[in-house]
């Protein structure tokens, strides 16, 4: 998947939306992600041939009032359709009911390497969901670091690392965890 960032598209391509999946991103920022995530839903086979209410969403969640509405603008179209939403809020108050998500999606985002954090966003997955926590940075030994410790509070509270996978890609090295509560 080409687009701006090249992790996005090395973990979206893992996913491979099939455009039903109901998914939070923490940590959404100014909602470049944002715009991948849904349009890999939208160019899901059948799509428009859903239901509305079976169709695929995508909720953005960041602390920053000001990253939201960057997400938001950049988005408008995707909220006119209804398959985005963004909403401030921390991890903790975020408005996600538990059981009620398929994916949720996190790069860059070290608090969620803390148990209490991760157990939040594992509380939300449904029956077969997934956490992907992608960590990145131009110094492999970092990421791979920062992964390391939130494998530590997976195994901390008892969640199932499903996958560890590692890439190098030329803005540097990505590791990402999938992770499912147990």
């Amino acid at each position: 998947m080409a687009g701006p960032a090249p992790r996005f598209g090395w973990v979206l391509d893992q996913l491979a939306l099939r455009g039903t999946e109901r998914i939070v991103e923490v940590g959404c920022g100014h909602g470049i992600a944002a715009g991948l995530v849904v349009d890999a839903l939208e160019a899901a086979p059948g799509f428009l041939d859903l239901p509305a209410d079976q169709r695929g969403r995508y909720l953005g969640v960041d602390r920053s009032e000001k990253m939201i509405a960057a997400s938001a603008t950049r988005n408008a179209a995707a909220v006119d359709r209804g398959t985005a939403a963004f909403v401030a809020a921390d991890v903790g108050d975020a408005p996600v009911e538990r059981g009620s998500v398929d994916v949720v999606l996190a790069w860059r985002v070290a608090g969620l390497a803390e148990p209490a954090a991760l157990g939040a966003v594992l509380s939300w997955l449904g029956p077969g969901g997934t956490v992907v926590l992608a960590f990145d940075d131009p110094d492999p030994a970092r990421a791979a670091a920062t992964a390391a410790r939130a494998r530590r509070s997976a195994d901390a509270i008892g969640a199932t690392v499903g996958a560890a996978r590692s890439v190098e890609l030329p803005t540097g090295a990505v590791t990402a965890l999938w992770l499912s509560p147990t």
